[in-house]
């Protein structure tokens, strides 16, 4: 599994049926759980099956995850 730590540069989009419908880049979050509500909060509204790509770039690993908005 991969680590976030709080001093993480991340990356983050957020894709729903090929549109990006939200993409940020941040940092101070230390889990994917935290990154998750903050897209959630960002986008009311969404619903359906997203693609939530994210990058860390302090530690150079990439990872995507389907996430079920609603």
């Amino acid at each position: 599994m991969t680590q976030i730590s709080a001093t993480d540069t991340l990356f983050a989009t957020l894709t729903l049926r090929g549109d990006i419908v939200a993409s940020i880049r941040t940092s101070g979050i230390d889990s994917l759980d935290k990154l998750v509500k903050i897209l959630r909060a960002g986008v009311p509204g969404i619903s359906g099956m997203t693609t939530l790509s994210v990058r860390n770039s302090t530690q150079g690993w990439a990872t995507r995850h389907a996430i079920y908005m609603r």
